[in-house]
């Protein structure tokens, strides 16, 4: 979390020229080959396990901000999410990257569609946002500029529509709990449990009907977290977002859920395991 962020822990200090290296030429490695070369570019004097998306911000420019902004997920989970996109921010500096399993696949995707680019704006389908500049105020301008203008796209198309927000779990004694309106729906419906717009909702919900995990549904209750309050925010924030765009890219049209296969992928990748024992889902 931003929160656990100081000038003294949670980043990494790694050899970008290294990490940039694996996509300076047509042939590319294996995934496999690409996370050890990653690991062997860390430093001492930061976090030993650096991010997967390393890739991507080795090669664009010196400051690089990836988010998944809510609504504007919305959009980008659509079947013609590009096209909606398109409208709304035009094409100078603006690219559209389909679906790819993160870390170095995605990497690869990226590195063939911008190129030496290194002032720009990446869509990732299903998936969030990339703005690469030379300036740091630059990117937090442009995301600022991009939640607000997709949220503007959303309340004209969409009728009754309502921003994004987390709500306040409820102590349970031995568990926290969601307890909305959308969090009941939501668990009322077992049919929910293969549907997916976006990684993220993939690693802390897999598994929330079958009543394994630390997570669960509770049909006509909301979703219960039997973990700290710290980690329960944290995966409560993840799950809302979920919530959120099922309703709403439904509502805009033309939702598009995750595969079978492309959920398979992620739950395979060792560093998506890590991160579910990070949030001890």
């Amino acid at each position: 979390r931003l929160s656990g962020v100081s000038a003294s822990a949670g980043f990494s200090l790694l050899q970008y020229q290294k990490i940039a290296g694996l996509y300076s030429g047509k042939l590319r490695v294996s995934e496999k080959k690409a996370s050890q070369a990653l690991s062997n570019t860390v430093l001492s004097g930061g976090e030993r396990k650096p991010s997967m998306e390393a890739g991507f911000h080795s090669f664009l420019g010196t400051y690089v901000v990836h988010l998944h902004p809510v609504h504007t997920n919305v959009i980008t989970c659509q079947e013609n999410g590009e096209e909606i996109i398109s409208r709304i921010f035009g094409s100078s500096g603006i690219f559209w990257v389909d679906y790819a399993k993160p870390g170095h696949i995605l990497a690869c995707k990226i590195k063939e569609k911008v190129g030496s680019r290194k002032e720009c704006t990446i869509f990732l389908q299903n998936h969030g946002v990339i703005v690469s500049s030379s300036k740091p105020g630059a990117c937090i301008s442009k995301i600022a500029e991009i939640e607000k203008k997709s949220a503007v796209c959303l309340g004209r198309k969409i009728p009754g529509f309502r921003k994004f927000s987390c709500r306040k779990l409820v102590n349970c004694g031995d568990a926290f709990a969601n307890s909305s309106d959308e969090a009941k729906g939501y668990s009322s419906s077992p049919s929910n449990a293969g549907k997916f717009l976006f990684p993220d909702a993939v690693i802390f919900s897999q598994g929330i009907f079958s009543g394994k995990g630390r997570i669960s549904a509770e049909p006509g209750k909301g979703i219960y977290y039997g973990m700290p309050n710290k980690q329960a925010q944290a995966a409560d924030e993840t799950l809302s977002a979920h919530l959120y765009l099922l309703k709403y890219a439904e509502k805009l049209g033309s939702p598009r859920y995750l595969s079978k296969k492309e959920v398979a992928g992620l739950l395979s990748m060792e560093s998506e395991k890590h991160r579910q024992k990070l949030a001890g889902v």
